[in-house]
């Protein structure tokens, strides 16, 4: 049984015992692409595709979605990869390379376009419009509620230790 939280763009009504769908594509126009209970679902069937599964649909706890934000500052003195994980390690990371001269706007410009690269997520992510300069970059939750509090979000090197770029400060906030 898997029980989670759909976004509007699914189907299935709130509330619903369903039948898991087989593939991708119907999960995710059940579920909605973003959602939780798709991203819950596309794991157990990239694993299983055969087993009959129940899903217990579920809408939005509240309308107040977790963030979490990255910052940047500085310009970097030497070049190093970095690996930007986001819910998970598996799943969701993507190698940023930095240059000698990188500065927060380029920096930031690189995570967007990482993240864009994944099709299904469930979070969004978005550069700051405060202001021209500031180059937070704020990722927010698919789904309402507190579900996304505990999600993973580091900054890691290739050995999976926390980074440092010479030069580029990088001020990660968890998830909130």
């Amino acid at each position: 049984l898997l029980v989670g939280q759909k976004t509007t763009a699914g189907v299935a009504a709130a509330g619903l015992l369903v039948d898991l769908p087989r593939t991708k594509a119907e999960i995710d126009t059940l579920f909605g692409a973003d959602s939780m209970l798709a991203m819950i679902a596309r794991a157990f069937r990239s694993v299983n595709k055969y087993t009959k599964v129940d899903a217990i649909v579920l809408a939005d706890n509240g309308s107040t979605k977790a963030t979490s934000k990255i910052v940047s500052a500085g310009t970097a003195t030497e070049a190093k990869s970095v690996y930007l994980d986001v819910v998970s390690a598996t799943d969701l990371s993507m190698k940023i390379d930095i240059v000698i001269g990188e500065t927060p706007a380029t920096f930031t410009a690189k995570l967007l376009a990482a993240v864009a690269t994944f099709a299904s997520k469930p979070f969004t992510a978005a550069k700051s419009t405060t202001t021209a300069t500031d180059d937070t970059l704020t990722f927010t939750a698919a789904n309402a509620g507190t579900h996304a509090n505990g999600w993973l979000i580091r900054l890691v090197d290739a050995y999976g230790n926390p980074v440092n770029v010479a030069g580029l400060t990088l001020t990660l906030t968890g998830w909130s």
